[in-house]
């Protein structure tokens, strides 16, 4: 056997081993795997025939000659398939070749068609190879057409992945310089030896290498199904983004599956899934379908199929029990239906998408489409309002009153933050806020309002107009921002802020999370001179020991449970005594959402010595609030004067300066009246307390 024959002996086996193995691993068929089993059979054949060839030449055996012709007309047929079918399936696994129609498989192969026309005049012609006449083989000016046609495809397909570079998976882009490579190797040494065929090896090397990184990862393929997973749904979600593909996506989600988790063995439970699984296979017989997670499918629709039909057959397979050795199991499933780009566009919504489940999802079987998905849309645009606002410094700060109970002024605010976008118009904080943290933004966007409030501080010297504090919102998630703490410090000696006019609330759930790193934090805060509220507490669970193990400066009560005290006299009761208790344990008590004068009374009587609440004051531009803080401390007999403020044009005129004025004397007139009322309480109390004490002692 010549070193040749050895060559084409190992590709053959090569193959052969990877040809039983995929059978032996029955993963689910797709076009990609259908490809690459094909290249499998194209070079176990290339080096059995080349094997074959020469131990029959070898032998001696009659029309040696003609075999000899036949086999190189099938060994060049075969390898002029090879290098289309690499670069096929590598456009198949990026998401190149998806979508395309005729036009584009016609383009595609026809270099290879024009090779192939080539090897079919050559037994004629000799024009890209030939026997002399002592039957050795010798290279004719047609072999440079072999070689131009692979290196098109090999263009092609380096081109491609780097287009997607970023997308792929790292295994992806680290494995394929290797297989390419391996490849180029064989390829420049049969050209130099034509006696030294390492080009087949070569090749079933590479091909094995991209059926353990991508073809058979079990990474990217659930296991008990064989269909792909999620790792692999969000890859190719991404690489037709990068190409701009429109396509339908569908979520099957079983609401009640894993409650049969522990009540069933696994085998039932496998079975289960599996039957499911047939159920959506069988009404999207031509898609991509993939395993989420143990309860969810999905399924893409290319859009050159009929999505409505496979739409309908899919729900028509599902609203009723599915059959087991057990018995009939009711499993509640939700349906969405989207198109892309039209309703979802990047991975984060097409996961909101998978991962939503109505209110509503009670019945055996809920189906939602587009109309059913508006909100999914609107975090996408929200979102995008986000990043225009970031890059911009487009937020604008507002600041709501806080009032002191004892000295009956404003000495303290907090910075709420505001977005009005050009395309949507206002934004409440209810929903970017939400969607920032969730987008990981909350961190720039904080920067961003704790700097303007620095400004804001420094540019009209709150501490003049008897503000103390400012309280700022501190996410969890800023909390755990790496550098945090120097870059807060870098913007107050910007502004020569004082460290002692910066609050920050946090709120009552983040300390739950019970992370080194999040108490790591707040130490350094706190040493840095930082102050610490506790927001909106009563909202999650309360925990006491936590609550005094912080050091907050102030305990800011929700307004939820003050609006809820005047429906309910319970809840009334335990807001006083929770006020109470917190106040005699040494805390400022701060109660948000505080509207009437009623709810300002309840709340001074029952120990809160700050109140925030549009009783005082909405929330207000910097300007405007400068403007009530003056007008509502300081006595009716100081005048302000309001062009050191801001320009007349700025602020609506004389008039609206009258009505802020004439508004904040009136805050002020019936905050008065309210702690004169608490005081009046308070000394009937102690009256009370005094006479009882008598009664006792008689």
């Amino acid at each position: 056997m010549t070193i040749n024959d050895g060559l084409y002996f190992a590709t053959a086996t090569i193959s052969l081993i990877c040809l039983v193995y995929r059978g032996y691993r029955r993963y689910r068929t797709t076009d990609a795997r259908k490809v690459l089993t094909f290249i499998f059979l194209n070079l176990f054949l290339t080096g059995f025939f080349e094997v074959l060839k020469d131990w029959y030449i070898s032998e001696g055996f009659s029309l040696a000659s003609e075999v000899r012709t036949i086999e190189t007309i099938i060994y060049f047929a075969l390898h002029n398939l090879l290098s289309p079918c690499f670069a096929y399936y590598i456009v198949l696994i990026n998401g190149a070749a998806k979508n395309k129609g005729r036009d584009y498989t016609v383009w595609f192969f026809t270099p290879m068609a024009i090779a192939q026309i080539v090897l079919a005049v050559t037994p004629a012609t000799n024009f890209a190879y030939g026997y002399d006449e002592q039957g050795n083989y010798y290279r004719g000016p047609g072999m440079i057409v072999f070689y131009l046609v692979a290196l098109f495809y090999f263009v092609y397909l380096v081109y491609s992945l780097h287009k997607t570079k970023n997308v792929l998976k790292s295994d992806y882009i680290k494995g394929y310089p290797i297989f390419l490579g391996t490849v180029v190797v064989g390829i420049i040494i049969t050209l130099i030896s034509a006696d030294f065929q390492l080009e087949p090896v070569t090749e079933a090397v590479a091909a094995v290498g991209l059926m353990l990184t991508i073809d058979c990862n079990d990474g990217l393929i659930d296991i008990k199904t064989g269909w792909p997973n999620k790792a692999w749904l969000k890859m190719n979600v991404r690489l037709y983004d990068v190409y701009k593909y429109n396509y339908t996506f569908i979520t099957v989600r079983f609401l009640n599956l894993n409650n049969y988790k522990d009540s069933m063995a696994s085998s039932v439970r496998n079975n289960i899934v599996n039957k499911l699984s047939d159920l959506i296979e069988n009404a999207a017989p031509d898609c991509e379908i993939y395993r989420y997670d143990e309860s969810t499918f999905t399924v893409v629709v290319s859009e050159q199929l009929d999505e409505e039909k496979i739409s309908e057959d899919i729900i028509n397979s599902f609203g009723k029990a599915i059959h087991s050795d057990i018995s009939d199991i009711d499993i509640r499933t939700v349906i969405s239906i989207a198109k892309v780009p039209e309703d979802i566009e990047s991975w984060e919504s097409h996961e909101r998408l998978i991962e939503y489940v109505p209110e509503s999802a009670n019945s055996q079987l809920t189906v939602l489409e587009s109309h059913d998905l508006t909100f999914i849309k609107r975090e996408n645009e929200i979102k995008e309002a986000l990043h225009r606002a970031i890059v911009n410094q487009g937020f604008d700060v507002f600041y709501q009153p806080i009032w002191e109970r004892s000295s009956g002024k404003i000495v303290a605010c907090e910075a709420l933050c505001r977005l009005y976008d050009s395309e949507l118009g206002s934004v409440p904080p209810g929903e970017f806020i939400k969607i920032a943290e969730k987008n990981g933004m909350i961190v720039d966007l904080g920067y961003i309002v704790f700097e303007k409030v620095c400004r804001a501080i420094s540019a009209h010297k709150l501490w003049n107009l008897g503000i103390k504090k400012v309280e700022i919102n501190l996410s969890p998630f800023q909390l755990l921002a790496r550098g945090l703490a120097d870059r807060l410090e870098k913007i107050l000696y910007k502004y020569s802020v004082p460290v002692n006019m910066i609050n920050f609330e946090i709120t009552e759930t983040a300390p739950n999370d019970s992370r080194k790193d999040f108490t790591d934090v707040i130490s350094k805060l706190t040493s840095m001179g930082f102050k610490l509220s506790l927001d909106d507490y009563g909202t999650a669970y309360s925990n006491i020991s936590n609550v005094m193990s912080n050091n907050y400066s102030n305990i800011k009560i929700d307004a939820s449970i003050l609006w809820e005290a005047e429906k309910d006299r319970s809840t009334k009761e335990l807001l006083r005594s929770t006020i109470q208790t917190l106040k005699n344990a040494g805390n400022n008590i701060v109660q948000e959402g505080v509207e009437t004068e009623k709810q300002l009374i309840f709340v001074t009587d029952a120990g809160a010595n700050l109140v925030q609440g549009y009783y005082f004051s909405k929330p207000l531009p910097i300007e405007e609030f400068v403007r009530f803080v003056k007008d509502f401390n300081t006595k009716n007999d100081i005048k302000v004067n309001y062009k050191e403020e801001v320009d007349a044009g700025k602020d609506g005129g004389i008039s609206n300066k009258v009505e802020e004025k004439e508004e904040a004397g009136k805050a002020k007139a019936i905050a008065e009246k309210a702690k004169a009322a608490a005081e009046k309480d308070k000394v009937a109390t102690e009256k009370d307390k005094s006479a009882a004490e008598k009664d006792k002692a008689a």
